[in-house]
């Protein structure tokens, strides 16, 4: 006796006869057959698979772009992850080829500052304007501390406190750049609902 649930039906039982070995020994391949036959005869109808010919990665990556411009998107540690891994390749290639942070950081600065607002969820988006500051006050600070240039806390803090008042026109533009942006996506928001 067997118990089948078509989808969408009620459940009802049903008797399906399978061919019975003859012996206990006795190993049949054709009795094999039979009973795949059997089972695929009364077996309740299933969808057909639908394989595509997209790569999954090139689907997550139009189904993250759908969710930003849908309003939602990275959450604020995710941003910030985002954020500090650009400002740390940006000072990681300076510190490469010199003993400061110079242009590519601050190229880096201000795209980790539009990328982090762009990503952000609409509902986290005063991250994208409180993290840039932040984390250039913190790359900053590592750079000086990985060079070399600084001994103490006290030192470090001058030397960090130095380095944002000589860089603030990036600071500036970064943080500004974040601030229009998040500001021009929750006018959207606003619009769209």
């Amino acid at each position: 006796m067997c118990v089948l649930t078509p989808r969408g039906g009620e459940t009802h039982r049903s008797r399906i006869d399978l061919p019975q070995p003859r012996g206990p020994d006795e190993r049949d391949p054709s009795r094999l057959a039979r009973v795949r036959a059997v089972l695929r005869a009364t077996a309740p109808y299933r969808e057909p698979v639908t394989l595509t010919s997209n790569p999954p990665v090139t689907l997550a990556g139009a189904d993250f772009a759908r969710r930003v411009v849908a309003g939602s998107g990275l959450t604020t540690p995710g941003a910030v992850l985002l954020g500090a891994t650009l400002v740390g390749i940006g000072a990681m290639a300076d510190l490469v080829f010199g003993d400061s942070l110079s242009f590519g950081f601050a190229t880096m600065f201000v795209l980790a500052s539009a990328a982090m607002a762009l990503t952000l969820r609409i509902r986290s988006l005063a991250t994208a304007v409180i993290a840039p500051p932040l984390l250039f006050a913190l790359a900053t600070m590592a750079a000086a501390k990985v060079t070399g240039q600084v001994d103490g806390s006290r030192a470090l803090a001058l030397d960090t406190a130095t380095t944002l008042a000589l860089s603030a026109p990036v600071l500036f533009g970064g943080t500004a750049l974040a601030a229009v942006v998040a500001v021009v996506r929750l006018i959207i928001s606003f619009v769209r609902r």
